[in-house]
């Protein structure tokens, strides 16, 4: 059974983004953000739409599917056992189901992260 999944995306002191994936329904824990991408908790800014662009998206359809390998991607812990996601497409008219166990697998031989950042 597939599960929506969310990804706020925060513009990060140095110009990264990071993507960040929690389950659909979950608060997202800022303390817990900021530490798991070692930033303050006054720094998680959101990104704005320009940075979304660049990154090839638009603001209400964030994907975890990105090709820009600066881009941090931080995942719940939760979420690499939730099976199938849905999630943004790269565009708010768009929906996508995505293998989450897989993608966390693609994600971790990249760099990504899994750490508890939903409350």
């Amino acid at each position: 059974m597939a599960i929506a999944a969310r990804f706020p995306q925060f513009a990060l002191p140095d110009g990264t983004v990071a993507l960040v994936g929690i389950p659909g329904p979950a608060r997202i824990a800022y303390g817990a953000v900021a530490r798991a991408l070692g930033v303050s908790r006054s720094a998680l800014k959101p990104a704005p739409a320009a940075s979304l662009a660049a990154l090839g998206m638009q603001p209400g359809g964030v994907s975890p599917i990105c090709s820009d390998e600066a881009a941090v991607l931080l995942l719940d812990s939760s979420v690499p056992a939730m099976d199938q996601i849905y999630c943004g497409g790269g565009d708010p008219e768009w929906t996508i189901e995505v293998d989450a166990a897989a993608e966390s697998r693609r994600h971790q031989g990249a760099g990504g992260r899994h750490h508890r950042v939903a409350a």
